[in-house]
């Protein structure tokens, strides 16, 4: 995550080399903390962005969908920090 430029990219475990990549929008603000986590085709970021240099906190969550590359905002200025975020091992690549 990012003030200016947010990416999630898929790396190649054997190389470290990008698979792919998609850009979303920047967080306005420096992140203070985030998380990320995936089901299916979609990710989602979890952030927390100093708004205006002293500490006051917004958290978004934002959805990122890898099969069209639209990203949206599902939660907006929300009351929690997310420092972290997991799914399991078992969860789909791509929902049928």
């Amino acid at each position: 995550p990012n003030t200016v430029n947010t990416r999630i990219e898929e790396i190649n475990k054997s190389t470290g080399q990008s698979l792919a990549g998609w850009s979303m929008p920047g967080l306005g603000g420096q992140v203070m903390a985030w998380a990320f986590a995936h089901w299916g085709a979609k990710f989602y970021v979890f952030a927390s962005v100093d708004v205006d240099g002293f500490g006051t906190l917004r958290t978004d969550v934002s959805l990122l969908d890898s099969t069209n590359g639209q990203s949206s905002i599902l939660l907006a200025n929300i009351p929690y920090t997310i420092v972290g975020a997991g799914v399991s091992t078992c969860a789909p690549v791509i929902v049928q």
